[in-house]
C-alpha cells in the first residue's frame, strides 16, 4: 500500500496542477496494483494525511458518457491534491494560462473533425475562439509581471 501512496505523491509533485482526477489516477495505476479495488484505492488515498480530497458535485450531463470521457482523458469524479502545496498567485495565473491554452487545442480539434460545415457553425466556433483569446491575452500581462517580480528579487539576492 505504501508504495501506491508514494507514487501517487510523486505524481502529485510532478504534475503543474493543483489536483488530479482520483479516477484518471486509478485507470493509470491500476494496472500496476491489481490488489487494489476501486474502493479500497480511494480508502487508501483519503487516509493518508499528505493529501486533500476534493470531492465535485454529481452533473446530470445526458451527453457525457464515463467510458468514452475516460478514453480522452476526462474524468469526473473526486480530485485529489496535495496538503502542502501552496497555492500562489503565480500558480493561478501559470494554471489558468495552461486550461485556457488547453482549451484552445481542445476547440480547435473539434473544429477539425465536426460533422457539418457551415458558415453558421464557423462563426461561432471563430466567436468563442476570440472570446476565448481575449480572456488568454487579459491574463498573460498579470503572469508576465509576476515573473518580473520574482525576477527582480532574485536579482536583489
Amino acid at each position: 500500500m505504501e508504495s501506491l501512496l508514494n507514487t501517487i505523491h510523486t505524481i502529485l509533485i510532478e504534475e503543474n496542477e493543483l489536483f488530479l482526477p482520483l479516477k484518471k489516477l486509478w485507470h493509470s495505476l491500476s494496472c500496476h496494483y491489481p490488489d487494489y479495488t476501486w474502493d479500497k484505492f480511494t480508502q487508501s488515498v483519503e487516509k493518508d494525511p499528505r493529501f486533500i480530497i476534493h470531492d465535485m458535485p454529481p452533473e446530470d450531463d445526458l451527453l457525457w458518457d464515463d467510458n468514452e470521457m475516460s478514453k480522452l482523458g476526462y474524468f469526473r469524479g473526486p480530485r485529489v491534491g496535495l496538503k502542502v502545496r501552496t497555492i500562489s498567485s503565480e500558480l493561478i495565473s501559470f494554471l489558468m494560462e495552461k486550461k485556457l491554452n488547453e482549451l484552445i487545442d481542445v476547440l480547435k480539434s473539434a473544429y477539425d473533425n465536426r460533422d457539418e460545415k457551415t458558415e453558421e457553425l464557423e462563426d461561432e466556433y471563430l466567436d468563442v475562439m476570440r472570446e476565448t483569446k481575449k480572456v488568454i491575452d487579459s491574463i498573460k500581462p498579470i503572469v508576465l509581471k509576476k515573473q518580473r517580480q520574482k525576477l527582480n528579487l532574485k536579482n536583489r539576492l
